[in-house]
């Protein structure tokens, strides 16, 4: 699960960070400068474009290693500038997040337990607080920088494939130790498809995979970032709501 959440967290922070350089008619990818990044800078760009983002997405995590293997989903719902909630279910806990751009809050419905954090000066500091409380470990954590790192970063068009009903173009993209095959859409948002993420070491033989099912044009209520605890929860410190 805090795999799960880390790798969900990576592309809502893709989505918030920076500006992006536009027209009357849209993005301008600067894919002469990126050389085989363009596909990746298409991506970062569009998900920075968007005043809201809502995404499902349901991951496997695959190991050799006793007890590592687990399976789950998500639901991301993000609108700028500072509000947040995030959905995450697996066979072992759910988890709620949800954030007014004032208050944090984390919910585990299971245990009946909630935390109340203030939220940081930005979206971006409040996901990484929530990520810290949990002790997150995860793979993806540097995939959202990858297109900064122009001449550190091999990427290698693949072909295309049939992903559920999305026909989408592959891409293995490595930068130092991390490894990535990302299927984007090939007509439409350049949003993700599927993403399988490992490292290149003999000491992390874990493999994530990923599959989305992104919103094309979300629509948020008024309330969905408000948290009204149930009368029987119980608020606790944020140390022990894991």
């Amino acid at each position: 699960m805090r795999r799960m959440l880390f790798i969900c967290l990576t592309l809502s922070l893709m989505w918030i960070r920076g500006g992006v350089a536009q027209t009357d008619g849209g993005i301008v990818p600067d894919d002469q400068d990126r050389g085989d990044l363009g596909a990746l800078t298409r991506m970062h760009d569009y998900l920075q474009q968007r005043p809201a983002v809502e995404f499902k997405t349901s991951f496997r995590e695959a190991s050799d290693l006793p007890g590592m293997g687990r399976s789950g989903t998500a639901h991301f719902f993000i609108k700028r500038p500072e509000s947040f909630r995030i959905e995450l279910s697996s066979g072992k806990e759910d988890y709620l997040f949800i954030s007014d751009g004032t208050t944090l809050t984390i919910y585990r419905p299971n245990a009946r337990k909630y935390a109340r954090i203030p939220s940081k000066d930005s979206m971006i500091g409040t996901m990484y607080t929530a990520i810290g409380l949990l002790g997150t470990q995860a793979k993806l954590i540097d995939f959202i920088w990858t297109i900064d790192y122009g001449e550190q970063v091999s990427t290698k068009a693949i072909g295309s494939q049939n992903i559920g009903e999305e026909t989408c173009d592959r891409f293995s993209v490595q930068r130092f130790e991390q490894q990535w095959d990302v299927w984007l859409r090939k007509d439409g948002a350049p949003v993700p498809c599927r993403i399988v993420s490992r490292k290149l070491d003999a000491n992390d033989r874990t493999v994530q995979t990923n599959e989305f099912a992104w919103v094309d044009t979300p629509a948020f209520s008024q309330d969905l970032f408000l948290f009204t605890p149930p009368a029987d929860a119980v608020e606790v410190g944020p140390s022990e709501i894991e």
